[in-house]
């Protein structure tokens, strides 16, 4: 794994301007703990775009977005968008 994680976190370095090689590693090293993906497929779902934070009250993704409301993401209590109900916790839909 040793030469998967430095590819990775080089590759990973091109996204985090400023940040050293340990910074980066480390980042990618807490990621990946607990989990089962490999270095690489851990770079591609930290770097897809759609994994941007769109909100950061609610933690909504860009790939979460509601196109049915004004806020579009999980803040809009008042919709009833598809997105709404998929990502929201049950409670929060009563």
């Amino acid at each position: 794994m040793s030469n998967d994680l430095g590819r990775a976190t080089r590759e990973l370095m091109h996204h985090r301007p400023g940040k050293k090689y340990t910074e980066v590693r480390d980042e990618l090293l807490d990621w990946l703990d607990g989990r089962e993906e490999t270095p690489g497929e851990a770079v591609a779902i930290m770097t897809d775009p759609a994994n941007e934070i769109l909100c950061e009250d609610c933690g909504w993704t860009v790939g979460m977005v509601c196109p049915e409301c004004s806020k579009g993401c999980g803040c809009e209590t008042d919709c009833t968008g598809w997105r709404h109900r998929e990502y929201m916790h049950p409670d929060d839909l009563a």
